[in-house]
């Protein structure tokens, strides 16, 4: 053999080494990538369209709702947009009622699966209050009137799952199986369902709110709303 050809042959060798892992890691990062374009495509399937508030039927709604890849996949604070404007849609008697109807021929499953989303989502916005207010204590007059507004949105809230007082309206009975029906009670229960320290945060919160009720009834209690009443 000349040395022309030992030349040549001591060079594809190491360009053969180098070859082979590049290769292999090519197809690799080939697999990767199809596996993601497919885990992607699949999500893109599963991941049901955000339904219209108006002109959305209960079923169409609530099914987005109680989806893991629905409701749960907003940002929290578009989460919150939903369900404030599907509330109010759901605030007229009519709509409530067909709310109530759905639901009380729907599935149990499909009505306990409505009540841990609502506590879910109840829970972490109880949590994101009291943070809140911790950061406002301080300033007295900035921390009364924000505990005042969630007394008033807790009222609302309770208001309207109870139908206002209307039993064909009431949607407590189905939206809410297996929950305390006063307010104060579940929000004992989502206390002590949590750690430690949130549970020293959640204390704090529920005391403060307390205070500012009584507060409120002393001075003749008309603005207090009535929360408490099972």
């Amino acid at each position: 053999m000349d040395d022309t050809s030992k030349r040549t042959e001591s060079h594809q060798g190491p360009v053969a080494a180098r070859r082979t892992p590049l290769i292999v890691g090519a197809a690799a990062g080939a697999t990767i990538l199809l596996a993601w374009v497919g885990y992607r495509a699949y999500d893109a399937a599963a991941t049901p369209a955000r339904p219209p508030i108006q002109g959305g039927t209960p079923e169409q709604l609530i099914g987005y709702i109680v989806n893991p890849r629905g409701l749960s996949r907003l940002p929290l604070f578009e989460q919150d947009r939903f369900l404030q404007e599907w509330k109010k849609h759901y605030a007229g008697a009519d709509e409530q009622r067909a709310l109530k109807a759905y639901l009380e021929k729907a599935p149990e499953e499909s009505r306990a699966a409505v009540r841990d989303v609502m506590y879910r989502i109840g829970r972490r916005q109880f949590f994101e209050n009291a943070r809140q207010y911790m950061r406002i204590k301080d300033d007295p007059g900035q921390a009364y009137q924000f505990l005042m507004e969630r007394i008033r949105q807790t009222a609302s809230d309770t208001a309207w799952m109870r139908g206002h007082g209307d039993p064909t309206r009431d949607l407590s009975s189905v939206m809410a199986v297996g929950l305390p029906r006063n307010p104060e009670d579940l929000t004992k229960l989502i206390v002590s369902d949590t750690t430690p320290e949130e549970r020293v945060l959640g204390e704090q919160y529920i005391n403060a709110l307390k205070h500012v009720r009584e507060q409120e009834r002393k001075r003749g209690g008309a603005q207090v709303p009535t929360i408490s009443q099972p």
